[in-house]
């Protein structure tokens, strides 16, 4: 059985989201997709990713607050 790997796509932009995962749908990934630092908190909570691909300006919960919690295991 081969195990696919799972990407999580974070952008606050729909438009950006969509050219992204287009750009990346050719790798075989399992990607999910959030529009915020908050809902990639939620989804990493929730699952295990891989991958993480993300934007500078994501909310409030911003990527470098993002790469803190799971640098530290938070998430």
């Amino acid at each position: 059985m081969e195990i696919v790997p799972r990407l999580l796509l974070v952008n606050s932009s729909d438009e950006d989201r969509a050219h992204l995962r287009q750009q990346l749908e050719s790798l075989s990934l399992e990607i999910s997709e959030v529009s915020s630092g908050l809902e990639a908190v939620e989804a990493l909570q929730r699952e295990r990713f891989n991958l993480i691909v993300t934007e500078i300006g994501i909310g409030e919960f911003d990527c470098w607050r993002l790469t803190r919690f799971v640098r530290s295991g938070i998430c």
